[in-house]
């Protein structure tokens, strides 16, 4: 009797063991590559899923939100329509999620994947595919401190129809040149704080761009300027720009056949050590620029920023 007495306790013994080494297993643990992503419509992404410990092989539960706007298999997400979706890798209880944005998208999209932005012009629904921490500064008109304004009415604003830039049915500057001798336009700021943001840059230009989106179906050669230094002024165009005598060389040009272009203008190009004066300037002109006296000359401008590429 004592035998098996002692049989029944050992084998209690044993299995409260196994339950209290069973229940003392840490979860797996479970993240992925990307917390917040966005993809065009004609594209796909594969999302990584990251396990803890790493030699777990347990099997993911990938789901998206609404496949309305994008389906998940294997996390290898594909659009289905303009939107923004959830898409949840999942082992158990534990679950990593993913906000993702579908957009209609266009073939320039490596200039998103950069840092450290300084916003001058861009739509919201682009601006919502940037993180947060990447933003440094944002200069887009607001109608207070930051304003984008025509000089001496030498142009008139132009609706804009269809997709910007980035692809989307958003805004962006659309101007013609009125019956002048010359045009000129602005986007300046009068928070001085904001402007104290351009240190960085100054200190080291390196790797920092100034993009610009543009679009045309003449010759007409453009003048840009960063701020007021003569210094920091370049020419878009084949030839230079006569600005009143004053002969500037192009940096860049684009093809004019009505589409979108984008121009990367290395800032390390410009006198950069202008930089740091902004901030105790007040009233600055962050992005200007001239697009010569011939009446009916169109400009469409979109995607104007400062940042720094991979």
């Amino acid at each position: 009797m004592k035998r098996i007495t002692f049989y029944f306790v050992l084998v209690y013994i044993t299995l409260l063991i196994f339950i209290s080494c069973k229940s003392q297993e840490p979860a797996i643990g479970i993240k992925l590559d990307k917390t917040t992503a966005w993809i065009p419509m004609s594209e796909t992404l594969l999302l990584n899923a990251i396990l803890t410990p790493t030699d777990s092989h347990e099997t993911i539960a990938w789901l998206s939100s609404d496949n309305r706007v994008a389906t998940v298999k294997n996390g290898l997400i594909t659009p289905v329509s303009v939107g923004k979706v959830n898409i949840m890798a999942s082992i158990g209880s534990n679950t990593a999620t993913c906000s993702l944005t579908i957009t209609q998208g266009s073939a320039y999209r490596d200039c998103l994947k950069g840092t450290d932005y300084y916003l001058i012009s861009m739509d919201e629904q682009t601006v919502s595919t940037l993180n947060n921490n990447e933003i440094i500064a944002d200069f887009r008109p607001d109608n207070k401190l930051k304003i984008f304004d025509i000089w001496d009415n030498t142009y008139s604003t132009l609706p804009s129809n269809g997709s910007n830039f980035f692809g989307e049915n958003q805004k962006w500057i659309s101007l013609v040149v009125n019956n002048v001798s010359w045009s000129g336009a602005r986007i300046y700021c009068g928070d001085t704080s904001l402007l104290s943001k351009f240190a960085p840059i100054a200190a080291n230009p390196a790797g920092y761009y100034l993009h610009i989106g543009i679009q045309s179906s003449d010759s007409t050669v453009y003048l840009f300027g960063l701020f007021d230094e003569p210094d920091m002024q370049f020419a878009v165009g084949s030839t230079t720009f006569n600005d009143r005598g004053e002969l500037i060389l192009p940096l860049a040009d684009f093809p004019r056949d009505g589409k979108w272009h984008e121009l990367e203008i290395p800032l390390n190009k410009l006198k950069t050590e202008q930089f740091q004066y902004i901030a105790s300037m007040g009233s600055k002109n962050i992005l200007w620029f001239l697009s010569g006296n011939v009446p009916g000359t169109n400009v469409n401008i979109d995607a104007l920023f400062i940042y720094k590429k991979p």
